[in-house]
């Protein structure tokens, strides 16, 4: 996947289901744990985000990553 895309776009290019809602960072049911690497949001999610966890709606790596899906 082009580097643009969200870490939920392409897992669904890779036939992985994940739970998501909103596709925006609004409600947050698309959690998941980061295990290791680095992401960027294109926009702040507006939804609560625990330290270690990111939004795969609306969010980047940067790196190599490793997650724990939901």
């Amino acid at each position: 996947m082009a580097s643009s895309s969200s870490i939920l776009e392409t897992l669904e290019a890779a036939n992985i289901e994940v739970p998501y809602q909103c596709r925006e960072g609004f409600c947050g049911a698309c959690r998941a744990k980061l295990i290791e690497g680095q992401t960027q949001y294109a926009n702040e999610p507006l939804a609560f985000v625990r330290d270690g966890e990111i939004l795969l709606c609306c969010s980047r790596p940067t790196s190599h990553i490793k997650i724990e899906l939901p």
